[in-house]
């Protein structure tokens, strides 16, 4: 049952777009961490991006994540968009909102997306909130904020792509970082060389 938003929401992903949008995707390992005292899973974890021309890239990570001790199942889901014309797509990702409100296990509680400087590199970040409803029932509210840095934000000829991950429990938070593989680096490179580089709003 976890995986029956996931169609859904990527069939709302190809429909917010033109004709003209690719869906790749590149396997993950199994993983699992601690969170807060608690062990959590998230078993066959995939990320797929969605690719409408050269100027807008995003991304979409789904899993299901057990949560032991409540015996929670919690839908994951990342969503990231960099380039030009994010904000119309997240206009449109909010429209959807009934994607997870209309499914009586989960909430949507928040899109939010915003750029940042971090140190040499410009980078957009987006975030969503989703609860499970099914975790009240068993202890506190089970909140996963999922945050990715948009790939392109990196400067051009940095060594490596890196994708962050921030999982938010109760104020108590886990980062893990992964590192691109040659052919996901390439395919991105390209969207990036095409794109040309993107600057901040503020001009810096």
């Amino acid at each position: 049952m976890w995986r029956c938003a996931i169609p859904v929401l990527l069939t709302s992903l190809v429909a917010c777009t033109p004709p003209a949008v690719r869906v790749i995707p590149i396997p993950t390992p199994e993983r699992a961490f601690d969170l807060d005292g608690l062990r959590i899973r998230a078993p066959g974890a995939e990320w797929y991006v969605v690719d409408h021309q050269p100027r807008r890239i995003g991304f979409v990570r789904y899993g299901r994540s057990w949560d032991d001790s409540w015996g929670a199942e919690v839908q994951l889901v990342v969503i990231d968009f960099d380039y030009r014309d994010r904000e119309d797509f997240f206009a449109r990702l909010r429209a959807r909102r009934e994607t997870f409100q209309g499914d009586p296990r989960y909430d949507l509680l928040e899109v939010e997306s915003r750029r940042q400087r971090l140190g040499d590199m410009e980078c957009s970040r987006s975030r969503l909130s989703v609860r499970d409803r099914g975790a009240l029932n068993r202890g506190p509210s089970l909140y996963l904020l999922l945050q990715v840095i948009g790939l392109s934000c990196l400067p051009a000829g940095h060594p490596q792509r890196m994708i962050e991950l921030r999982f938010s429990h109760r104020g108590r938070r886990h980062v893990e970082w992964h590192e691109l593989d040659a052919a996901a680096e390439s395919f991105f490179q390209g969207l990036v060389t095409q794109a040309g580089p993107e600057t901040s709003p503020n001009g810096n």
